[in-house]
């Protein structure tokens, strides 16, 4: 399987939820995407896949199985969501169509929610994820810095993150 970056937001690793993350490690968690362009229709039986465009962002052709709680993408490599909080829809997305746009993917910081445990169990959205790489990243700085673990001694909570370049393990 090819590599998958994900972002890891210094909130999640002071929050403790995952424990430190280790460049060589495991980690088992769920995704989160952030929808960053408009849904455009795809020929019919294009099978769900990712083209990674950097860092976290991605051009997806995704499946929709569900927008129940969650919108739950089959991005063919993982399976992806974003909660539907109350009040809101899940916009464009409709189960059972596929569709074309860009995402960012992000390890999901909301764990224990029913929203993600509906998910995990109908879907098998959370995932083993082996560690490669940690890349650290302050906000509004130049640069990046490749560091062995994102623990609290190496990530700022509010002004840092990681990209963790990662393969699923099945």
């Amino acid at each position: 399987m090819s590599r998958v970056t994900l972002m890891y937001s210094g909130w999640q690793v002071w929050d403790g939820v995952f424990g430190p993350v280790r460049v060589g490690g495991d980690l088992v968690a769920s995704v989160e995407f952030v929808q960053r362009s408009a849904l455009t229709a795809v020929e019919a039986g294009l099978r769900p896949h990712i083209v990674h465009l950097g860092e976290n962002r991605y051009l997806a052709t995704a499946l929709v199985l569900d927008t129940t709680d969650a919108v739950v993408l089959d991005l063919g490599t993982l399976r992806a969501l974003r909660w539907v909080r109350p009040g809101e829809t899940p916009g464009d997305f409709e189960t059972g169509t596929t569709a074309a746009l860009e995402i960012t993917l992000s390890v999901n910081g909301w764990t224990d929610t029913p929203w993600t445990n509906r998910a995990a169990e109908l879907y098998g959205t959370d995932h083993r994820w082996r560690v490669h790489r940690i890349v650290r990243k302050t906000i509004g700085v130049e640069g990046a810095q490749d560091i062995q673990e994102a623990a609290i001694e190496s990530v700022d909570s509010a002004h840092q993150f990681c990209l963790l370049e990662c393969t699923r393990i099945e």
